[in-house]
Protein backbone atom coordinates (compact mmCIF):
# COMPACT_ATOMS: atom_id res chain seq x y z
CA UNK A 1 0.00 0.00 0.00
CA UNK A 2 1.53 3.68 -1.07
CA UNK A 3 2.06 6.23 1.66
CA UNK A 4 -0.41 7.98 -0.13
CA UNK A 5 -2.81 5.43 0.62
CA UNK A 6 -2.23 5.19 3.87
CA UNK A 7 -2.30 8.88 5.22
CA UNK A 8 -5.32 8.90 3.71
CA UNK A 9 -6.98 6.43 5.67
CA UNK A 10 -9.50 7.04 8.95
CA UNK A 11 -7.66 7.20 12.31
CA UNK A 12 -9.10 5.31 15.37
CA UNK A 13 -9.87 8.00 17.46
CA UNK A 14 -11.47 6.91 20.71
CA UNK A 15 -14.91 8.76 21.37
CA UNK A 16 -16.18 9.35 24.39
CA UNK A 17 -18.81 6.62 24.24
CA UNK A 18 -15.96 4.41 23.06
CA UNK A 19 -14.18 5.10 26.10
CA UNK A 20 -17.27 4.38 28.37
CA UNK A 21 -17.97 0.61 27.47
CA UNK A 22 -13.79 0.38 27.41
CA UNK A 23 -14.31 1.53 31.18
CA UNK A 24 -17.72 -0.39 31.66
CA UNK A 25 -15.07 -3.15 30.57
CA UNK A 26 -12.19 -2.90 32.79
CA UNK A 27 -14.74 -2.49 35.95
CA UNK A 28 -17.11 -5.58 35.18
CA UNK A 29 -13.29 -7.42 34.98
CA UNK A 30 -12.15 -6.12 38.29
CA UNK A 31 -15.20 -4.98 40.26
CA UNK A 32 -14.57 -7.36 42.90
CA UNK A 33 -11.22 -7.67 43.57
CA UNK A 34 -11.36 -3.60 43.69
CA UNK A 35 -14.00 -3.74 46.13
CA UNK A 36 -11.99 -6.07 48.67
CA UNK A 37 -9.10 -3.92 47.76
CA UNK A 38 -7.26 -6.84 46.38
CA UNK A 39 -6.14 -4.30 43.63
CA UNK A 40 -5.67 -0.82 42.97
CA UNK A 41 -7.73 1.13 40.48
CA UNK A 42 -5.18 3.14 38.05
CA UNK A 43 -7.32 2.82 34.76
CA UNK A 44 -5.84 4.74 32.02
CA UNK A 45 -7.05 5.10 28.28
CA UNK A 46 -5.57 6.12 25.46
CA UNK A 47 -7.39 8.09 23.46
CA UNK A 48 -5.49 7.89 20.01
CA UNK A 49 -5.33 11.71 19.06
CA UNK A 50 -4.64 11.61 15.36
CA UNK A 51 -2.00 13.26 13.50
CA UNK A 52 -2.32 16.60 11.16
CA UNK A 53 -5.17 16.26 8.90
CA UNK A 54 -4.70 16.92 5.35
CA UNK A 55 -8.55 17.53 4.01
CA UNK A 56 -10.92 19.82 5.22
CA UNK A 57 -13.36 16.83 6.10
CA UNK A 58 -10.76 15.18 8.46
CA UNK A 59 -10.52 18.44 10.43
CA UNK A 60 -14.59 18.49 10.51
CA UNK A 61 -14.49 15.14 12.53
CA UNK A 62 -11.24 16.10 14.67
CA UNK A 63 -13.43 19.28 15.94
CA UNK A 64 -16.34 17.42 16.89
CA UNK A 65 -14.48 14.72 18.35
CA UNK A 66 -12.66 17.52 20.45
CA UNK A 67 -15.70 19.35 21.22
CA UNK A 68 -16.90 15.92 22.66
CA UNK A 69 -14.52 15.22 24.93
CA UNK A 70 -14.58 19.39 26.15
CA UNK A 71 -18.04 18.08 27.24
CA UNK A 72 -17.40 14.49 28.56
CA UNK A 73 -14.27 16.50 30.20
CA UNK A 74 -16.79 18.33 31.78
CA UNK A 75 -18.76 16.00 33.38
CA UNK A 76 -15.93 13.84 34.68
CA UNK A 77 -16.26 12.69 38.22
CA UNK A 78 -14.07 13.18 40.98
CA UNK A 79 -10.64 11.27 40.76
CA UNK A 80 -10.92 11.00 37.20
CA UNK A 81 -8.61 12.84 34.73
CA UNK A 82 -8.26 14.11 31.51
CA UNK A 83 -5.02 14.57 29.86
CA UNK A 84 -4.78 17.56 27.17
CA UNK A 85 -1.62 18.26 24.84
CA UNK A 86 -1.05 21.38 22.56
CA UNK A 87 -0.01 20.21 19.32
CA UNK A 88 0.77 22.71 16.18
CA UNK A 89 -0.50 21.42 12.71
CA UNK A 90 1.15 23.06 9.82
CA UNK A 91 -1.95 23.86 7.97
CA UNK A 92 -4.47 24.31 11.06
CA UNK A 93 -2.25 26.05 13.54
CA UNK A 94 -2.31 25.38 17.24
CA UNK A 95 -4.89 22.65 18.10
CA UNK A 96 -5.21 21.30 21.89
CA UNK A 97 -6.19 17.39 21.84
CA UNK A 98 -7.40 14.85 24.31
CA UNK A 99 -4.82 12.05 25.03
CA UNK A 100 -5.48 10.33 27.93
CA UNK A 101 -8.29 9.46 30.28
CA UNK A 102 -7.46 8.36 33.80
CA UNK A 103 -8.67 7.46 36.91
CA UNK A 104 -7.49 6.72 40.12
CA UNK A 105 -10.15 5.23 42.38
CA UNK A 106 -12.95 1.83 41.59
CA UNK A 107 -15.84 4.75 42.44
CA UNK A 108 -14.68 7.16 39.66
CA UNK A 109 -14.60 4.09 37.28
CA UNK A 110 -18.06 3.10 38.45
CA UNK A 111 -19.50 6.03 37.86
CA UNK A 112 -18.12 6.95 34.21
CA UNK A 113 -19.11 3.38 33.97
CA UNK A 114 -22.83 3.97 34.90
CA UNK A 115 -22.91 1.36 37.52
CA UNK A 116 -22.01 3.46 40.78
CA UNK A 117 -25.40 1.58 42.41
CA UNK A 118 -23.71 -2.06 41.49
CA UNK A 119 -20.39 -0.61 43.15
CA UNK A 120 -22.22 0.30 46.25
CA UNK A 121 -23.52 -3.17 46.33
CA UNK A 122 -20.65 -4.75 46.35
CA UNK A 123 -18.65 -2.90 48.45
CA UNK A 124 -21.26 -2.83 51.04
CA UNK A 125 -21.30 -7.26 50.95
CA UNK A 126 -17.11 -7.12 50.08
CA UNK A 127 -17.83 -5.02 53.76
CA UNK A 128 -19.91 -7.36 55.34
CA UNK A 129 -17.77 -10.83 54.55
CA UNK A 130 -14.52 -9.11 55.49
CA UNK A 131 -15.57 -8.17 58.95
CA UNK A 132 -17.03 -11.68 59.42
CA UNK A 133 -14.24 -13.86 58.02
CA UNK A 134 -11.62 -11.11 59.92
CA UNK A 135 -8.56 -12.48 57.23
CA UNK A 136 -9.54 -16.42 57.76
CA UNK A 137 -10.96 -17.00 54.60
CA UNK A 138 -8.83 -16.64 51.52
CA UNK A 139 -9.43 -13.29 49.45
CA UNK A 140 -9.41 -15.51 45.99
CA UNK A 141 -12.22 -17.39 48.24
CA UNK A 142 -14.52 -14.31 48.62
CA UNK A 143 -13.95 -13.07 45.42
CA UNK A 144 -15.42 -15.87 44.00
CA UNK A 145 -19.04 -15.48 46.22
CA UNK A 146 -18.90 -11.80 46.06
CA UNK A 147 -21.11 -11.22 42.97
CA UNK A 148 -23.86 -13.63 44.67
CA UNK A 149 -23.40 -12.06 47.93
CA UNK A 150 -24.11 -8.55 46.83
CA UNK A 151 -27.26 -9.30 45.21
CA UNK A 152 -28.65 -10.56 48.79
CA UNK A 153 -31.55 -8.16 50.14
CA UNK A 154 -31.20 -6.81 53.89
CA UNK A 155 -32.62 -9.86 55.44
CA UNK A 156 -30.77 -12.33 52.85
CA UNK A 157 -27.80 -10.94 54.88
CA UNK A 158 -28.84 -11.54 57.99
CA UNK A 159 -29.46 -15.07 57.42
CA UNK A 160 -25.90 -15.74 55.65
CA UNK A 161 -24.10 -14.27 58.45
CA UNK A 162 -25.99 -16.48 60.50
CA UNK A 163 -25.69 -19.49 58.12
CA UNK A 164 -21.91 -18.94 58.54
CA UNK A 165 -21.25 -18.09 61.87
CA UNK A 166 -23.11 -21.68 62.55
CA UNK A 167 -21.35 -23.82 60.28
CA UNK A 168 -17.89 -22.06 61.69
CA UNK A 169 -18.67 -23.30 64.99
CA UNK A 170 -20.28 -26.81 64.65
CA UNK A 171 -17.75 -27.83 61.39
CA UNK A 172 -18.70 -31.80 61.53
CA UNK A 173 -22.49 -31.56 62.79
CA UNK A 174 -23.94 -34.53 61.18
CA UNK A 175 -26.79 -32.82 60.94
CA UNK A 176 -29.55 -33.07 57.96
CA UNK A 177 -29.64 -29.46 56.54
CA UNK A 178 -33.39 -29.88 57.68
CA UNK A 179 -32.27 -29.86 61.09
CA UNK A 180 -30.61 -26.62 61.19
CA UNK A 181 -31.16 -24.49 64.41
CA UNK A 182 -31.57 -21.28 62.71
CA UNK A 183 -34.95 -19.33 62.09
CA UNK A 184 -35.94 -18.58 58.67
CA UNK A 185 -33.47 -21.11 57.22
CA UNK A 186 -34.46 -24.52 55.74
CA UNK A 187 -33.21 -26.91 52.96
CA UNK A 188 -34.95 -24.56 49.90
CA UNK A 189 -32.91 -21.36 51.20
CA UNK A 190 -29.00 -23.31 51.94
CA UNK A 191 -29.22 -24.94 48.38
CA UNK A 192 -29.97 -21.36 46.71
CA UNK A 193 -27.32 -20.07 48.33
CA UNK A 194 -24.92 -23.29 48.35
CA UNK A 195 -22.58 -21.13 45.76
CA UNK A 196 -22.22 -19.08 48.55
CA UNK A 197 -21.82 -20.57 51.51
CA UNK A 198 -19.90 -23.52 50.50
CA UNK A 199 -16.59 -21.76 49.32
CA UNK A 200 -16.41 -19.69 52.74
CA UNK A 201 -17.02 -22.70 54.90
CA UNK A 202 -14.69 -25.21 52.75
CA UNK A 203 -12.15 -22.80 53.09
CA UNK A 204 -12.03 -22.77 57.08
CA UNK A 205 -12.93 -26.03 57.55
CA UNK A 206 -11.97 -28.50 54.62
CA UNK A 207 -15.33 -30.29 54.95
CA UNK A 208 -16.88 -30.62 51.18
CA UNK A 209 -20.43 -31.27 52.43
CA UNK A 210 -20.55 -28.56 55.18
CA UNK A 211 -20.33 -31.16 57.63
CA UNK A 212 -24.28 -32.19 56.94
CA UNK A 213 -25.40 -35.68 57.02
CA UNK A 214 -26.48 -36.37 53.20
CA UNK A 215 -29.53 -38.91 52.05
CA UNK A 216 -27.92 -42.36 52.07
CA UNK A 217 -27.93 -44.09 47.98
CA UNK A 218 -30.86 -46.62 47.70
CA UNK A 219 -31.12 -49.93 46.07
CA UNK A 220 -33.60 -51.97 44.87
CA UNK A 221 -33.78 -55.91 45.25
CA UNK A 222 -36.40 -57.81 44.02
CA UNK A 223 -36.40 -61.93 45.35
CA UNK A 224 -36.66 -64.27 42.41
CA UNK A 225 -37.17 -67.72 44.38
CA UNK A 226 -40.81 -69.01 45.60
CA UNK A 227 -39.75 -70.67 48.42
CA UNK A 228 -41.74 -68.50 51.09
CA UNK A 229 -38.39 -66.39 51.60
CA UNK A 230 -41.02 -62.74 51.51
CA UNK A 231 -41.58 -63.62 55.15
CA UNK A 232 -38.50 -61.75 56.03
CA UNK A 233 -39.75 -58.82 54.31
CA UNK A 234 -43.44 -58.83 55.95
CA UNK A 235 -44.46 -60.76 52.33
CA UNK A 236 -42.37 -58.06 50.08
CA UNK A 237 -40.54 -59.57 47.29
CA UNK A 238 -39.93 -55.96 45.64
CA UNK A 239 -37.72 -53.98 48.45
CA UNK A 240 -36.11 -50.41 47.98
CA UNK A 241 -34.24 -49.03 50.97
CA UNK A 242 -31.04 -47.05 51.86
CA UNK A 243 -27.29 -49.54 51.09
CA UNK A 244 -26.96 -49.66 54.13
CA UNK A 245 -30.11 -51.50 55.22
CA UNK A 246 -29.70 -53.37 52.21
CA UNK A 247 -26.39 -54.64 52.89
CA UNK A 248 -28.01 -56.33 55.82
CA UNK A 249 -30.75 -58.29 54.17
CA UNK A 250 -30.51 -61.66 55.99
CA UNK A 251 -30.36 -63.48 52.19
CA UNK A 252 -27.04 -65.63 50.54
CA UNK A 253 -28.58 -66.23 47.16
CA UNK A 254 -26.58 -68.15 44.66
CA UNK A 255 -27.16 -66.14 42.35
CA UNK A 256 -27.35 -62.39 41.67
CA UNK A 257 -28.49 -60.45 39.03
CA UNK A 258 -27.98 -56.99 38.11
CA UNK A 259 -29.59 -54.83 35.61
CA UNK A 260 -29.39 -51.03 34.98
CA UNK A 261 -32.40 -50.96 33.46
CA UNK A 262 -35.30 -50.67 35.65
CA UNK A 263 -37.79 -52.15 32.84
CA UNK A 264 -35.26 -55.37 32.70
CA UNK A 265 -35.59 -55.05 36.23
CA UNK A 266 -38.76 -55.71 36.89
CA UNK A 267 -39.57 -58.02 34.07
CA UNK A 268 -37.01 -60.64 35.63
CA UNK A 269 -39.36 -63.80 36.75
CA UNK A 270 -39.48 -64.46 40.19
CA UNK A 271 -41.06 -68.17 39.23
CA UNK A 272 -37.70 -70.06 41.10
CA UNK A 273 -36.45 -70.95 37.97
CA UNK A 274 -32.81 -69.60 38.68
CA UNK A 275 -33.16 -70.88 42.75
CA UNK A 276 -32.52 -68.29 44.94
CA UNK A 277 -31.75 -65.69 42.91
CA UNK A 278 -32.08 -62.12 43.94
CA UNK A 279 -32.31 -59.39 40.97
CA UNK A 280 -30.55 -56.03 41.65
CA UNK A 281 -31.12 -52.52 39.87
CA UNK A 282 -28.81 -49.90 40.80
CA UNK A 283 -28.75 -47.71 37.00
CA UNK A 284 -25.65 -45.49 35.72
CA UNK A 285 -22.44 -45.42 37.32
CA UNK A 286 -24.45 -45.48 40.76
CA UNK A 287 -24.04 -49.38 40.05
CA UNK A 288 -20.97 -49.36 42.20
CA UNK A 289 -22.58 -48.65 45.29
CA UNK A 290 -24.74 -51.81 44.78
CA UNK A 291 -21.21 -53.66 44.21
CA UNK A 292 -20.42 -53.31 47.81
CA UNK A 293 -23.18 -54.90 48.96
CA UNK A 294 -21.36 -57.86 51.89
CA UNK A 295 -23.55 -60.79 50.60
CA UNK A 296 -22.57 -60.49 46.85
CA UNK A 297 -18.95 -61.98 47.82
CA UNK A 298 -20.66 -65.63 48.15
CA UNK A 299 -22.80 -65.22 45.12
CA UNK A 300 -21.99 -65.83 41.45
CA UNK A 301 -23.19 -62.47 40.27
CA UNK A 302 -23.70 -61.69 36.74
CA UNK A 303 -24.23 -57.75 35.45
CA UNK A 304 -26.27 -57.34 32.22
CA UNK A 305 -25.85 -53.62 30.81
CA UNK A 306 -26.38 -51.93 27.74
CA UNK A 307 -23.75 -52.95 24.65
CA UNK A 308 -22.21 -49.56 24.19
CA UNK A 309 -19.48 -47.43 25.50
CA UNK A 310 -21.04 -46.36 28.73
CA UNK A 311 -22.20 -50.08 29.41
CA UNK A 312 -18.58 -51.60 29.21
CA UNK A 313 -17.78 -48.12 31.60
CA UNK A 314 -20.08 -48.92 33.97
CA UNK A 315 -19.40 -52.58 34.41
CA UNK A 316 -15.55 -51.90 34.95
CA UNK A 317 -16.73 -49.51 37.86
CA UNK A 318 -18.86 -52.22 39.38
CA UNK A 319 -16.22 -55.26 39.13
CA UNK A 320 -13.43 -52.53 40.81
CA UNK A 321 -15.87 -53.87 43.87
CA UNK A 322 -17.14 -56.92 42.60
CA UNK A 323 -13.77 -58.94 41.07
CA UNK A 324 -16.06 -62.08 40.42
CA UNK A 325 -18.86 -60.25 38.30
CA UNK A 326 -19.47 -61.86 35.14
CA UNK A 327 -21.47 -59.75 32.21
CA UNK A 328 -24.17 -60.98 30.08
CA UNK A 329 -26.17 -60.45 27.19
CA UNK A 330 -22.90 -57.99 26.49
CA UNK A 331 -21.21 -59.72 23.59
CA UNK A 332 -20.62 -59.75 20.27
CA UNK A 333 -23.04 -62.53 19.21
CA UNK A 334 -25.79 -60.30 21.09
CA UNK A 335 -25.19 -57.29 19.04
CA UNK A 336 -25.12 -58.85 15.89
CA UNK A 337 -28.24 -60.49 16.26
CA UNK A 338 -30.28 -57.21 16.86
CA UNK A 339 -28.15 -54.62 15.07
CA UNK A 340 -31.01 -53.71 13.08
CA UNK A 341 -32.45 -52.22 16.35
CA UNK A 342 -29.42 -50.54 17.55
CA UNK A 343 -28.82 -47.07 17.42
CA UNK A 344 -26.09 -44.89 17.79
CA UNK A 345 -24.45 -43.48 20.89
CA UNK A 346 -24.85 -39.54 21.41
CA UNK A 347 -21.93 -39.03 23.64
CA UNK A 348 -19.63 -41.99 24.14
CA UNK A 349 -17.39 -42.63 26.97
CA UNK A 350 -13.81 -41.12 26.01
CA UNK A 351 -11.56 -43.85 27.45
CA UNK A 352 -10.00 -45.90 25.75
CA UNK A 353 -11.17 -49.76 26.58
CA UNK A 354 -7.45 -50.60 27.44
CA UNK A 355 -8.00 -47.90 30.05
CA UNK A 356 -11.05 -50.33 31.25
CA UNK A 357 -8.39 -52.60 33.57
CA UNK A 358 -11.35 -54.85 34.90
CA UNK A 359 -12.53 -56.21 31.64
CA UNK A 360 -12.20 -59.94 30.31
CA UNK A 361 -10.19 -59.95 27.22
CA UNK A 362 -13.42 -60.74 24.96
CA UNK A 363 -15.09 -57.81 26.83
CA UNK A 364 -12.43 -55.52 25.86
CA UNK A 365 -12.29 -56.58 22.49
CA UNK A 366 -15.82 -55.77 22.46
CA UNK A 367 -15.55 -52.40 23.53
CA UNK A 368 -12.67 -51.63 21.40
CA UNK A 369 -15.22 -52.86 18.68
CA UNK A 370 -17.55 -50.27 19.02
CA UNK A 371 -14.83 -47.24 19.17
CA UNK A 372 -13.34 -48.65 15.52
CA UNK A 373 -17.54 -49.31 14.45
CA UNK A 374 -18.99 -45.48 14.71
CA UNK A 375 -19.81 -46.29 19.02
CA UNK A 376 -23.36 -48.28 18.25
CA UNK A 377 -25.49 -48.71 20.98
CA UNK A 378 -28.09 -51.49 22.01
CA UNK A 379 -30.14 -50.52 24.75
CA UNK A 380 -31.36 -53.36 27.01
CA UNK A 381 -34.99 -52.77 26.03
CA UNK A 382 -34.88 -53.67 22.47
CA UNK A 383 -33.06 -57.44 22.83
CA UNK A 384 -36.25 -59.81 22.18
CA UNK A 385 -37.73 -61.03 25.91
CA UNK A 386 -37.24 -64.66 24.83
CA UNK A 387 -33.82 -63.90 23.59
CA UNK A 388 -33.16 -62.78 27.40
CA UNK A 389 -34.35 -65.45 29.11
CA UNK A 390 -32.52 -67.95 27.25
CA UNK A 391 -29.00 -66.18 27.61
CA UNK A 392 -29.55 -65.96 31.46
CA UNK A 393 -31.09 -69.42 31.54
CA UNK A 394 -27.97 -70.67 29.65
CA UNK A 395 -25.57 -68.63 31.82
CA UNK A 396 -27.32 -69.07 35.52
CA UNK A 397 -27.15 -73.01 34.63
CA UNK A 398 -23.07 -72.81 34.16
CA UNK A 399 -22.59 -70.89 36.87
CA UNK A 400 -24.82 -72.85 39.03
CA UNK A 401 -23.35 -76.02 38.22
Amino acid sequence: MSARRRSSAPHSMVSPDQAREAVAAKFRLHKRAWALGMAEADVSLPLKPPAEPHTSAKLDAVMSWIRAWETAGAQLPEHAHLDWVRRRWRTWGRQRLPVRLRFTTPKAVAAWADKLPEWCQLTSAADMLAKWAQDAVPLPVLRRVLGAAAELSADDRQRLLAVLTWLRENPRSGLFIRELPIVGIDTKWLETHRGIVSPIITSLTSESNLGFRTAEPRIRVRLLSTDGRPQLFAGLRDVEAPASEIAQMPVRPKLVIVTENLASFLALPADGRWGDAVAVFNPGYSASVAARLPWLSGSRVLYWGDIDTHGFGILNRFRTHCPHTESVLMDSRTLIDFQHLAGTEPAPLRVAPEHLETLTAGEREMAAQLHASGFPRLEQERIEWSYVLTAIDTTAARVLS
